[in-house]
């Protein structure tokens, strides 16, 4: 017997068992995922340009 039988959770035990593996990553204040198959490239320590007239 599943865990998932044993919580009485049967019946949404496939659907739970469809995992999505996420980049997530903090922007601001709200929290971003990704799905990992959308994702092309990771780039660290990029330089950031500033845009004149904009709110940092």
């Amino acid at each position: 017997m599943s865990e998932l039988e044993v919580l009485g959770l049967r019946e949404i035990e496939a659907e739970v068992t469809n995992e999505e593996r996420l980049i997530t990553f903090r922007l601001g204040d709200e929290l971003v995922g990704v799905n990992i198959k959308d994702v092309i490239k990771i780039t660290k320590d990029i330089e950031i340009t500033p845009v004149p007239k904009t709110q940092p």
